[in-house]
């Protein structure tokens, strides 16, 4: 902690260019990945009362590097509706992210509306292409992004057979190794719908969406982005819990999906929990063979 207090001292001070300045850090629980901290500033000049910092070492420091340049260009495509990102600091050591602090909280009614609203706003930004700039992570695991003319092969080369490499090499069953396959096999015609290039959060469970309360506006969080179908957000929120049905409505009545989405949450959501088998273990088996079962 005292480690990490100087380090991010030092790079404050060299960001806001000034020579004095006191921090008051405050761990915040949440993630599994990083180590995060409230900073509370006092300085002569003025400068932000408060700001948020992850913080991490090894493969976490490029993890945190790809979040930085993410939202950067998350937020020169649709602005205020993700943390502002200031600055990445490398040590080669040790990592830090500084971005702006929010006060979070939980959705209610109204501005689970407002969100749904916002996603839609959000994948209203399109490409002419799927992938991303560069390669990035969901979670810690690595997500191959190039630019590829066609959703079905992005999905196939970039998502699913990657994962399910990885998911391998955790011990998944031979069974659900063979559904995966089959699943993939059949890509084609499970994703014969139009898709336009959006863009998309790439991580969007419950955990990475709230309520900025500071500001009276929903927040996005932690993205994984990249152009792809709309449908893997939406299909996302489903995963570990849903959000309320103003925050559906509200994205159907905006921009409403294509017919045939209730079977393709499934084959989303496939990708997710062999992720989840290749960060945590084969404990989540079960979450593969639930979304094979909602694709058969």
């Amino acid at each position: 902690m005292v480690d990490d207090q100087q380090n991010v001292e030092s790079i404050l001070k060299e960001y806001f260019k000034v020579d004095s300045l006191e921090t008051s850090m405050t761990p915040v629980q949440g993630g599994d990945i990083h180590r995060s901290f409230s900073i509370e500033l006092v300085s002569e000049k003025k400068l932000p009362s408060r700001l948020f910092a992850k913080i991490n070492n090894g493969q976490g420091i490029d993890v945190l590097k790809t979040e930085f340049e993410s939202l950067k260009s998350i937020n020169q495509l649709i602005p205020n509706l993700y943390p502002t990102a200031l600055t990445f600091h490398d040590s080669h050591e040790m990592g830090v992210l500084l971005m702006s602090f929010h006060r979070l909280g939980s959705l209610d009614q109204s501005s689970a509306s407002e969100a749904g609203r916002a996603l839609a706003k959000q994948h209203q930004v399109t490409s002419d292409s799927f992938g991303w700039s560069q390669d990035n992570y969901i979670g810690y695991s690595t997500q191959k992004n190039k630019w590829m003319p066609k959703w079905v092969d992005f999905f196939r080369d970039c998502r699913l057979r990657p994962m399910l490499q990885k998911s391998k090499e955790k011990g998944l069953s031979n069974y659900s190794v063979s559904a995966v396959l089959r699943v993939i096999e059949q890509l084609d015609e499970h994703l014969s719908h139009k898709v336009v290039p959006s863009l998309v959060h790439g991580d969007l469970w419950s955990g990475n969406l709230g309520f900025d309360v500071g500001h009276s506006k929903p927040l996005f969080y932690d993205p994984a982005p990249y152009y792809g179908d709309r449908e893997v957000d939406i299909a996302m929120t489903h995963l570990f819990g849903s959000q309320r049905n103003s925050f559906y409505q509200a994205y159907q009545e905006a921009w409403p999906l294509e017919q045939g989405y209730q079977f393709r949450q499934g084959v989303y959501n496939l990708y997710h929990a062999l992720n989840h088998v290749a960060l945590f273990g084969l404990s989540y088996e079960g979450l593969v063979k639930d979304c094979l079962r909602q694709i058969e």
